[in-house]
């Protein structure tokens, strides 16, 4: 996967949101967001699709994130929807970054 992770940024509600770089694009948001599960060891549970934002419920260490492509942003995102969750974005963070991917 050649996409870098961005920045980590927090969210209103807290949480903690890991954005990736913007070679994501509408078209190519399913394969990037497999192969991004692929690497955190993740799985889907539920996909929604709406004019303007793809949203896939996803478990990483057994936590519930959402996993996104905006069409505003343009660009793809991990949700934390827990503060339990916080702690995973921090670690995928630090092994997209260290893997150089």
């Amino acid at each position: 996967m050649k996409n870098k992770a961005l920045k980590i940024s927090k969210m209103r509600s807290e949480n903690l949101r890991l954005e990736f770089t913007k070679d994501v694009t509408w078209e190519s948001f399913p394969e990037k967001a497999k192969e991004f599960l692929t690497i955190a060891k993740g799985w889907t549970l539920f996909k929604s699709t709406t004019p303007e934002k793809r949203t896939w419920l996803v478990l990483i260490n057994l936590r519930p994130f959402h996993l996104s492509y905006d069409n505003c942003s343009a660009r793809m995102s991990l949700d934390s929807l827990a503060n339990m969750c916080n702690p995973v974005i921090e670690e995928l963070y630090n092994k997209l970054i260290d893997s150089g991917l």
